[in-house]
This record gives C-alpha cells, structure tokens and sequence, in this order.
C-alpha cells in the first residue's frame, strides 16, 4: 500500500486512450506498393485474401476466394518533387483523403486510419517511457559507452550528447519518483534541485531505489 506506482500518475491505463491501434488491422502501404512495382511486369501484391494488382494510376483489389468487394478500386495521386521525381499518395474512398496507407477491415473495406479512429502505438506511450526513448537514441550515438569518444565524432558533440544523457537520465528518475507526466513540472524539479535524490532530500519525501 503507498508504494512505488500506486499513484494515479503512474497507474496503466489510466489516461491512455481506448482506440484501436493501426499494427491491429492489415495495411495496404499505397506509397511503398507504387515505388516498389510501378517498373515491375509482374505487378501484383498478396495482402492476406486480397490480390492488389498495381497500375500507374490506381490499385484494382480482387478477393482470392471471388467475394464481392465494396470498394475494388483505389485511385493514385502522384505529387511532383522539388528535386524531381513524384511522391504517391492513395485516395481514401470513404473520405476522398490522400494518405500512403489504407487498412483493411473485414477483408472488404479499405480505408485510412482516421476513418477507423485508430491511433499510433507511440501515441499511447507513457511519458517516462518517452523519456526512456530519448536517452536510448542519445546512448546507441554514443555506442552505449559515455567515457569514449566514438571514432570520426567531434569532440564538442561527444560532450553535448554526454550532458544530454545525464540530464534524460535525471529527468526520468524525477518523473518516476514524483509520478509526474509532464515536461513542464520534471523540468521545473530539475532545474530547482538538479536530482532527484536531491529534490527528495530537500523536500523530505521517502527515497525509491531500485535495484
């Protein structure tokens, strides 16, 4: 009782949302399908019960076991580039949007994540876990070794990213510690008390070590 995550800031699923994840449903990545097969003779892709066959101006689906389709056909928008080339976009049929992915439900309907009010996994996250994220990236440019500088890497940088995994580090202990869930209160303890040990110490609270 009163331990460590028994707070609400810390409590799963307590703030996060409901909504479907888009990993949930099978995806037609309409952008990645016309780079890979616009050149291709044999311009077909199997995406579990529907064949999509690839033109240079829309993708025709055909259901493996001849199951009538309420939408057989998606029409492809290609934008110019600045620096040549085109960017592929696919339209939504039930929205008319243009997006680089639809998804299927129930094997008949493809349409984009926001017709299906679905979400990004990334986007249920929770702050410390964000936090963990950051100081990973910071950690990998450094080979996971903050006492040696990586080969070819400018000095001025090697010391910059070392600051900066200090600092994330700190921030997710004093995340973790207080419960909190914000950039804005973890920034304000750290830049008041530097740790969060020493916050703890300052402001008399019970110490959390973790072994």
């Amino acid at each position: 009782m009163g331990g460590f995550g028994s707070g609400k800031g810390t409590r799963r699923k307590a703030w996060r949302s409901k909504k479907r994840y888009i990993t949930s449903l099978p995806e037609i990545p309409v952008s990645k399908l016309i780079h890979a097969h616009k050149d291709d003779p044999n311009n077909q892709f199997i995406l579990g019960k529907l064949r999509c066959e690839i033109y240079p101006s829309s993708i025709h689906l055909k259901h493996e076991e001849k199951l009538a389709l309420d939408v057989s056909e998606i029409e492809i928008r290609a934008f110019p580039c600045y620096y040549g080339g085109y960017r592929y976009y696919g339209l939504c049929p039930a929205c008319n949007r243009c997006i680089r992915s639809l998804y299927v439900l129930d094997e008949t309907i493809p349409v984009c994540r926001v017709c299906l009010d679905m979400v990004y996994s990334s986007q249920n996250a929770t702050f410390s876990y964000r936090l963990y994220r950051k100081l990973k990236l910071a950690k990998n440019k450094l080979n996971n070794d903050e006492w040696t500088k990586p080969k070819w890497m400018r000095k001025d940088t090697f010391e910059r990213l070392r600051v900066k995994v200090s600092e994330l580090d700190e921030k997710r202990e004093i995340a973790n510690f207080f419960s909190l869930r914000n950039h804005r209160s973890v920034n304000k303890i750290f830049n008041k008390y530097g740790s969060a040990i020493g916050a703890a110490e300052i402001l008399g609270s019970r110490l959390y070590v973790s072994f």
